[in-house]
């Protein structure tokens, strides 16, 4: 699949930025990348990104901290275009290494976003009690259209950038963590959906009908990913525990928790979006059954995909995280197979998230009061895995008849990423 933009096709037109990328790409010593940047340098001003971003990425490459930079990336939230050189990883706990990127902005999406950060009161004080909050981060979706180095390397499975975390060579924590940024790499996202989810829609029935993905636009689908992703976003600021009315943090758990997490920040979304169906009417549920098309159709089978050497459950958050929504669908009843499809039962599949929603922020609570939280976490996922899979241990499968639909399905699972304009 090839990635383009208006403004990565603009500046593709100048061999300055095409030395730039093959410069960055072959690893060169940091006086020559500079040297090339200064050469394009007016040309990605012109394109609107700031003159303090570029001093501070020259200051990176001469040897200084990439501090400036990583801050006026920061200050560049809400920007048409956005650009970035220097060192940086394309997961929280991936590799390091040079590499650079421009971000192209899905404008309709901010007043979406904007209104979901207006409903978190009212949302939080709904489902938990007391109001939810976005903690300061900033949600924005954008289209990358340019990459080389991590970003690029990652493809598909880069979906997302947080700042400062996805950035290296910085040093002042307390100067960029009051300053958060989460950026939704849109196209990423909807070119994954048209690629390994679309195919295998026939094959969902909601309430013994076809979904209704299968007749909606693109831009219907387009808002229902915006819908959802900043609803998670918003409940992943709790960090693993539901600490809505004080900073939240975060537990380094990994593998352990981390499925967990995205299974409840992904069940809360889905609840919340039901409590809005009053004022957004049928974008609600075509939010819903995105969450549902996704992880049932999607992240079961392509996320074990991704761990090929694993004897059941595959070791990525995508793969687990579908086969929790699945396990857990399946276990209450609301999910049933027949003739290679899956039927959900909607008021079954609501009770059901509900239910197990209950006991996960329940047992997150029980945690925080603990004297050892993280063991308390870990010991609460391996009994949560033990009551939803079969196996123990570190060696977990789907239930029979849920491996054996699974194993039967056949299709794509991979997008090979091209960005044609670098």
């Amino acid at each position: 699949m090839y990635l383009s933009g208006q403004t990565s096709r603009t500046l593709a037109a100048h061999p300055e930025w095409m030395l730039l990328c093959d410069a960055v790409r072959d690893g060169a010593v940091h006086s020559e990348i500079l040297g090339h940047l200064t050469l394009i340098r007016s040309h990605l001003a012109s394109a609107g990104i700031r003159e303090d971003l570029l001093d501070g990425i020259a200051t990176g490459l001469c040897g200084g901290t990439w501090d400036n930079a990583v801050e006026a990336f920061t200050r560049s939230r809400g920007a048409r275009v956005n650009f970035y050189l220097g060192p940086m990883r394309a997961e929280e706990s991936g590799p390091s290494g040079m590499g650079l990127f421009l971000l192209e902005q899905r404008t309709h999406a901010a007043q979406n976003v904007a209104m979901l950060e207006q409903a978190t009161g009212w949302i939080g004080k709904a489902m938990f009690g007391a109001p939810c909050s976005f903690m300061g981060r900033v949600v924005e979706f954008y289209d990358i259209t340019a990459a080389v180095g991590p970003f690029a390397e990652a493809g598909a499975k880069a979906i997302a950038l947080f700042t400062p975390f996805y950035f290296d060579g910085w040093t002042d924590a307390a100067r960029h963590r009051e300053n958060r940024r989460s950026l939704i790499l849109h196209n990423l996202i909807r070119a994954r959906f048209d690629v390994l989810t679309v195919p295998f829609l026939d094959r969902l029935r909601i309430d013994s009908r076809h979904s209704m993905l299968c007749g909606a636009s693109d831009d219907q689908i387009d808002d229902a990913f915006i819908l959802w992703l900043t609803l998670h976003e918003m409940m992943h600021s709790s960090g693993p525990m539901p600490l809505f009315a004080e900073p939240g943090y975060k537990l380094d758990l990994g593998m352990d928790y981390g499925p967990i997490e995205e299974m409840r920040t992904d069940m809360s979304a889905f609840i919340a979006l039901g409590l809005m169906e009053g004022e957004l009417g049928e974008r609600t549920r075509l939010a819903q059954e995105l969450i549902l098309a996704e992880r049932l159709l999607r992240s079961v089978r392509v996320g074990n995909a991704l761990d090929p050497l694993a004897n059941g459950i595959g070791k990525s958050l995508d793969g687990e995280h579908g086969c929790l929504w699945a396990a857990t669908l399946h276990a209450s009843g609301a999910l049933r197979l027949g003739a290679g499809q899956i039927d959900i039962d909607w008021d079954g599949a609501q009770a059901a998230v509900r239910k197990i929603l209950g006991a996960v922020y329940a047992g997150e609570s029980a945690a925080r009061a603990s004297r050892d939280t993280p063991r308390e976490l870990r010991n609460q996922a391996a009994d949560l895995r033990n009551r939803l899979f079969v196996g123990k241990g570190k060696s977990y499968s789907l239930p029979s008849a849920l491996e054996d639909h699974y194993s039967k399905v056949r299709g794509r699972e991979r997008i090979v990423m091209t960005f044609q304009d670098c």
